[in-house]
């Protein structure tokens, strides 16, 4: 029932106009106080009221709503729900308002309802039979969730409210997030098609150019797993890649590098590395995170590298000539242009410096002389020392240019005698191998900044 109660209220001009209703819904009988303010549009005065509710109460509830149905909204954190009007009294009349929950567990009965969550947003009711829509937002994005909605007729206040029945309720996914990209062949920057992505129980298999997307990822998303087969210590062609995201606010595009499962074949016995070529990879570029060592591989951003090579004649060898072609031979070997020569030192990426001392102070090496805020490099230089005997410049130029070029390259060195980039002892093999071609070819596709603990000997 309502309370009607003529009251007067200024109108522009000073005078008093009126006087309109003010209504009250009651939800019970008995004795109230009324309070209020009355104003003039300059000063306000208190006033009460001291009545009496009697009558009969509205009993007659509005229909259950049970044809609540639903689907993923449109933007994260979002569902969409659609039904019928029902009416104020049952299906007469239209009814007041909705109050619409959310749960992670079904509301079906009156404790699930008052242990559920409100959600707002609702629109007002229509007339019975009409087609009703609302998306329920601030929802977590990419989880499932019940929702379902009653409605309620006039007599409704802070205290009590006429909801009808509980209806129907729906189980719904709220839109997550979406993380797309490419699936790419680290040794040939080529897209790979079959590759399986999957996240917290979201799976998509990348199509012929590479392309995958999950959809709908929920907000918590954290590891993401890439592989080409199921079976236990068995890599198939790739590497796993198995990679942790920080955070998930929003769609993401990430591009994501495959390392081929490929085999050592210049490797000679004992071999450390037992033919498995990640293995070599880590340790010859010092990612393999161990004993103090990074995962993470910085290298140049630009191909080809631009290097100074001036003229050396060392006890009549042409050293010049040797140089450019260890940059041949490794342009050969990969398939790649990795060298550009340059006759300013002040253009240079790289330049090649020859010391002509009584004594080599240390054997020829590489040093990064610039590095970028990110650790990337802008300038190495070669260092040959000419009064190195142990391995002369004059005799083993092609070798000494092919190992330091290898280190300009990003290559540290390896353990195996069957690779020109042996550490701690003199070279047996004097050319690039296969397997550091291989290597190279995946450091130059691969981004100048990667992290390799996401490739995973499986």
């Amino acid at each position: 029932m309502t309370f009607a109660k003529n009251a007067i209220s200024p109108s522009s001009s000073g005078t008093f106009d009126g006087p309109p209703d003010f209504s009250y819904p009651f939800l019970k009988n008995g004795d109230f106080t009324l309070h209020g303010i009355v104003w003039d549009g300059e000063f306000a005065d208190t006033t009460s009221w001291y009545i009496n509710v009697t009558g009969e109460p509205d009993t007659i509830l509005p229909s259950p709503i049970l044809d609540l149905s639903g689907q993923t909204g449109e933007t994260p954190g979002t569902v969409i729900v659609t039904w019928t009007a029902v009416g104020d009294d049952s299906t007469s009349g239209r009814a007041a308002g909705y109050v619409v929950r959310t749960s992670t567990n079904p509301i079906l009965t009156e404790k699930d309802w008052d242990e559920a969550s409100d959600r707002y947003g609702e629109p007002d009711p229509s007339s019975p039979g009409t087609t009703e829509m609302m998306v329920v937002r601030n929802l977590n994005p990419g989880t499932n969730l019940y929702v379902t909605i009653r409605a309620h007729d006039e007599f409704c206040n802070s205290e009590s409210c006429n909801l009808s029945p509980l209806g129907n309720c729906v189980h719904l996914l709220a839109r997550g997030y979406d993380m797309t990209g490419r699936i790419i062949d680290m040794q040939t920057g080529e897209g790979i098609e079959g590759i399986v992505v999957s996240a917290n129980g979201m799976v998509d298999t990348s199509d012929a150019s590479g392309a995958y997307g999950l959809v709908d990822l929920p907000f918590y998303t954290r590891d993401i797993r890439v592989r080409d087969e199921f079976e236990w210590d068995v890599p198939g062609a790739y590497y796993d890649n198995i990679f942790t995201l920080e955070n998930l606010f929003g769609h993401i595009d990430i591009d994501i590098y495959m390392m081929p499962a490929l085999p050592l074949v210049n490797t000679t016995e004992p071999d450390s590395y037992e033919g498995r070529f990640i293995k070599f990879f880590k340790d010859i570029t010092n990612t393999h995170g161990l004993y103090g060592f990074p995962t993470v591989h910085r290298n140049w951003k630009q191909w080809p590298i631009k290097v100074y090579n001036p003229p050396m004649i060392d006890h009549g060898v042409d050293v010049q000539a040797y140089a450019t072609g260890a940059m041949d031979e490794w342009e050969a070997m990969t398939g790649y242009d990795l060298f550009i020569e340059v006759d300013d030192p002040a253009l240079a990426d790289v330049e090649i410096i020859y010391f002509d001392t009584l004594t080599a102070p240390t054997p020829h090496h590489v040093v990064t002389v610039e590095k970028n805020p990110d650790g990337t490099p802008i300038r190495k230089e070669i260092l040959i020392y000419q009064s190195y005997t142990m391995v002369p410049i004059s005799i083993y130029p092609h070798l000494i240019f092919a190992h330091e070029l290898g280190h300009v390259l990003g290559l540290k060195h390896s353990e195996n005698p069957g690779h020109l980039m042996l550490g701690l002892a003199f070279p047996v093999v004097h050319h690039v191998t296969e397997d550091e071609a291989r290597l190279i070819q995946i450091l130059y596709t691969a981004p100048p900044i990667f992290d390799y603990a996401h490739i995973w000997d499986d």
